[in-house]
């Protein structure tokens, strides 16, 4: 009812220019590689400078709030405390420095530095999100106010997912979801039925992540609880959370704010050809805009740039998440095995 070819521009149909760095490199989930020292010396060049970063703005919002003498909420203070305990800090440094040992060897001395930030960075944030998914279950202060629902799963699926569902393009298991396509199949539903229509459309979506990732845990024979956190750590972010960490990771991107941009948000869910991991693609591309502002000029009150209509940002990046009930890091191993951020301003002069 709601399936249709995949676009041209969704992930799959990229040329082979355009192929993930890491695509044909395996990772496992222990730390059996050996990279070069000079492969871990700069990887935690990398990490140090990503973690003082977030140190520094986590500080800097506390700031915010004894300035203003208002209460600093629970979950962010447990936020924060990642960077101001040096027992936390420690720990996420080292979960990045698994990260960099499973990495092939010599990948990352051929890497760029902003490239490697980008990678580290967004790693981080999904090994933390998919830590706090198993939080409340352990008695620790949560870091995050997400919500969990489900039609399949309850309190697996992030609630975030469920209301936006119909707002980006899926491809689950192969099968392509777009509300766009699928209304304009249907265009001449009257409004009453057009919001049915939606709410089954969001529906259809959701079961199938539920359905795919379950079928995948009972392959793997993931305990009842295992099997929560790894629906939660999913579809948490293949919703505006994983979107909120893209772009949080990418530096690039983060200078340029356009105007009223037309935004095309697509994500896939499938597996490994061993079938020992879950691979999400996330990709966002932000175009036909003809302002933009950059740090400069919305600092300094300034007028927004006039821009062509070649303009645009693109981000996208691809996560695998493993399961393994003994790994340090918890019971789901997170390797972001490509992410990438491209902006493209030109200027009217």
């Amino acid at each position: 009812m709601f399936l249709c070819a995949a676009p041209a521009w969704a992930p799959g149909h990229e040329s082979s220019s355009e192929l993930p760095f890491f695509a044909n490199c395996q990772f496992p989930p222990s730390t059996t590689l050996s990279p070069t020292g000079g492969d871990l010396s700069r990887s935690a060049c990398v990490i140090d400078d990503v973690l003082e970063s977030l140190r520094a703005a986590s500080d800097r919002e506390f700031q915010k709030y004894l300035m203003q003498n208002a209460s600093y909420p629970k979950h962010k203070e447990a936020a924060r405390h990642l960077y101001s305990d040096p027992a936390s800090y420690s720990e996420c440094r080292n979960a990045l420095l698994r990260y960099a040992r499973r990495l092939p060897p010599g990948s990352v001395s051929d890497l760029p530095y902003a490239k490697l930030r980008l990678l580290f960075g967004l790693t981080h944030l999904i090994i933390e999100d998919t830590k706090d998914c198993g939080a409340d279950r352990q008695g620790v202060v949560r870091r995050h106010c997400d919500v969990f629902e489900g039609h399949v799963l309850p309190g697996g699926v992030n609630t975030q997912l469920v209301k936006d569902a119909n707002r980006s393009e899926f491809a689950v298991g192969g099968k392509y979801f777009s509300l766009s396509s699928a209304l304009e199949k249907n265009r001449f539903l009257s409004e009453e039925q057009r919001k049915v229509f939606i709410a089954e459309f969001q529906r259809a979506i959701v079961v199938a992540i539920e359905r795919f990732v379950l079928s995948f845990a009972k392959h793997h024979e993931l305990s009842q609880e295992h099997t929560l956190t790894l629906m939660k750590a999913v579809t948490t972010q293949m919703c505006q959370a994983g979107l909120g960490n893209l772009e949080r990771a990418c530096e690039d991107c983060r200078k340029y704010f356009p105007s009223q941009p037309k935004q095309r948000t697509f994500f896939t869910l499938t597996e490994t050809s061993a079938r020992d991991a879950l691979v999400m693609t996330i990709m966002v591309t932000k175009s036909e805009f003809e302002l933009v502002h950059t740090e400069e000029t919305s600092g300094e009150m300034r007028p927004p740039i006039r821009v062509r209509p070649s303009s645009f940002l693109s981000l996208s990046a691809t996560v695998q998440f493993m399961p393994d009930a003994h790994d340090c890091d918890g019971p789901i191993v997170i390797t972001v095995t490509d992410a990438r951020d491209e902006v493209r301003i030109d200027p009217i002069t």
